[in-house]
């Protein structure tokens, strides 16, 4: 089976992140500041320059550019990383894994991307994983799981959670970030749980990538 490499929350420090070796590297959104077409496009020829045989990601909260304008983002990506793949509430098949991403987290505050009402809202992109995937990517995490903030509050999606457990069985691991405090792994049954976020919460390059055999 492949080795994954995650990471997530770049936040335009890509250049400076040291990226280990394996056949599939994960990247969980948020690798600008506000999604802005010159960090996005430092970011994609970075992405595409990773030795790693397969690339793919998905976008965050801070891509508030690449969802307003969607079809220059696409464009983007087949300029400067055409071998790379995007994921937005899709999913493809590579080394015997279904792979799946989403980019939306549950709102909060106001003016990013990607954010959507918890409870039905949201539900409607959860509901579009299919019930086969084994590496599943989103932004943000399922509630409970590694996703502790710093005063103690679990902040992810309940509607996520409940999608996992309930749904998706022959789920192998979960990549997300979203929240840079709640950095690390977690093991559930056959379930492995990583937040990749790379940097903590005042944006500074502390966490290393996390690498998973699966």
């Amino acid at each position: 089976m492949p080795t994954i490499v995650c990471i997530s929350d770049t936040h335009n420090l890509h250049n400076f992140l040291s990226v280990p070796e394996g056949n599939i590297l994960l990247h969980a959104g948020d690798f600008s500041l506000r999604g802005r077409e010159s960090e996005t496009i430092s970011f994609l020829k970075w992405y595409e320059a990773q030795p790693h045989e397969h690339k793919i990601f998905t976008c965050g909260n801070h891509e508030c550019g690449c969802e307003a304008n969607h079809s220059l983002f696409l464009q983007l990506i087949k300029e400067h990383a055409p071998s790379c793949h995007y994921l937005n509430d899709s999913g493809m098949e590579i080394m015997g894994l279904k792979i799946w991403g989403s980019p939306v987290t549950p709102r909060f505050g106001y003016g990013w991307s990607w954010n959507r009402d918890r409870g039905a809202d949201i539900q409607r992109h959860w509901n579009m994983i299919p019930e086969d995937t084994n590496v599943l990517i989103t932004h943000g995490p399922p509630h409970g799981i590694v996703d502790k903030l710093e005063y103690g509050e679990h902040a992810g999606c309940e509607n996520l959670r409940k999608t996992i457990d309930e749904k998706l069985d022959n789920l192998l691991l979960t990549c997300h970030g979203h929240l840079h405090c709640a950095y690390g792994r977690e093991t559930i049954g056959p379930k492995t749980f990583v937040n990749a976020a790379v940097v903590n919460e005042d944006y500074v390059l502390t966490n290393l990538p996390i690498v998973v055999e699966l």
